[in-house]
């Protein structure tokens, strides 16, 4: 995952209630979705990426990702090559954590991989470090990118050129794992266009600039995989429906020009039940969601959003919808001898 700097500013919530102004701490980069040019490198320091942050979160934020990116590859605007990497770098943390990191060299560390994703298939462990590309040395690709601070732009800047290469053919990495290097080949496998990031944060929220969509930690602890998967998908259903984002209705938090902006989160919830279930999970983990929203008052407000019942109501029937037997046409049956 990434430094989204910006990304809360340029849509608000559409799973809670808020929109949240200032940058988002990302604790790692997820390579399955996004692609193109890299971020700006200004980023907030992860000070707290290796010490506080379970990785049990970043794989479950990447692993459903990963899913739902896979199975509405047809339905998105734009797709790019998906791997299944969960990666960092040296120039992520700042220059007192570089020097705790271990084994960790300039090329770039898996922190996990998806189960079933190409990275897994091609033998990638938590721990490998890919030092070269088609044959290009990774350890000294975009060290200009590299600040005092730390930021995720360098890892950023890799993924896009991984993505890249996909695009054309599968890809050769050379990967250093116990002082031992071997190269490995990534297959190329096609999914929705974003990238899917685990963000610092106490509020129990999820969003999407158009490029990366965030979930924050309070939200990713709170919620099942299948409530969690509900959530992402409600993001991801934006981006498949060409939503406007939030500075195009600059009113609609304040209720003026807010019927268009609640006609799209219905929109977004009734798609998210389909998109959820084809990658595999639950849809009724829907339900669990809006409780646990609930709890946690972040569905108080509703000027750009549905009710809470009105939200219910759709959700429950697209599960019916979606759990109806499909009809057959019944052989008519032959009269007299």
């Amino acid at each position: 995952m990434i430094d989204l700097q910006g990304v809360a500013q340029r849509r608000p919530s559409t799973v809670g209630r808020a929109a949240r102004a200032g940058a988002a701490l990302a604790l790692a980069l997820v390579a399955t979705g996004a692609s193109g040019t890299p971020a700006s490198p200004a980023a907030p320091t992860p000070r707290s990426m290796a010490a506080a942050e379970p990785a049990s979160a970043t794989l479950r934020v990447a692993t459903i990702g990963y899913r739902l990116a896979l199975a509405a590859a047809d339905r998105c605007p734009e797709r790019t090559m998906l791997t299944g990497l969960v990666l960092h770098d040296r120039a992520a943390y700042d220059e007192r954590m570089r020097g705790e990191l271990g084994g960790l060299g300039w090329g770039f560390g898996l922190r996990d991989r998806v189960a079933g994703s190409p990275a897994d298939a091609a033998g990638l462990r938590p721990g490998d470090e890919i030092v070269a590309l088609e044959g290009q040395d990774m350890r000294a690709y975009r060290r200009g990118l590299v600040t005092g601070d730390g930021t995720f732009a360098r890892t950023e800047a890799f993924t896009a050129l991984l993505a890249a290469t996909l695009q054309d053919r599968p890809a050769q990495l050379r990967v250093l794992r116990a002082n031992h290097e071997s190269d490995v080949i990534v297959e190329r496998r096609p999914g929705c266009a974003v990238g899917f990031t685990l963000v610092a944060g106490r509020s129990l929220d999820a969003w999407t600039d158009g490029r990366y969509l965030a979930v924050t930690e309070a939200l990713a602890q709170r919620a099942d995989d299948d409530a969690l998967a509900f959530a992402m998908a409600h993001e991801l259903a934006h981006l498949v429906l060409g939503h406007t984002s939030g500075p195009e209705r600059p009113f609609a938090a304040f209720g003026f020009g807010a019927g268009p902006a609640r006609r799209e989160e219905a929109d977004a919830d009734r798609l998210a039940i389909g998109l959820a279930h084809d990658a595999g999970y639950d849809p009724a983990g829907s339900l669990r969601l809006f409780e646990v929203l609930r709890r946690g008052g972040m569905l108080r407000f509703g000027l750009t959003h549905p009710s809470i019942r009105a939200r219910i109501a759709i959700v429950t029937e697209e599960i019916a919808r979606l759990s109806a037997p499909a009809p057959t046409s019944e052989p008519a049956l032959p009269t007299g001898l």
